[in-house]
């Protein structure tokens, strides 16, 4: 059996670090705009179309493809 040098906990854990560091100081609202933003980011990665967002309270808003994080009211 060979050692493989892929540590997979030590991986997890790294990113698990980075975003705690990344979201330490963000209010509630913040993070949940910042996990919004990541996952239209990976929709664009993979080809797929961005969902509408709606946020409770407010009118559904479609994120402009050209930049993450600019949203736009629904028409």
């Amino acid at each position: 059996m060979t050692k493989n040098d892929f540590d997979a906990i030590q991986i997890t854990r790294r990113i698990r670090e980075d975003l705690y560091e990344q979201i330490k100081n963000k209010t509630l609202a913040e993070r949940i705009a910042f996990y919004h933003q990541q996952a239209q980011a990976f929709h664009r990665q993979l080809g797929l179309s961005v969902p509408i967002s709606v946020t409770p309270g407010q009118e559904a808003v479609r994120t402009n493809e050209s930049e993450v994080g600019s949203q736009e009211p629904i028409q």
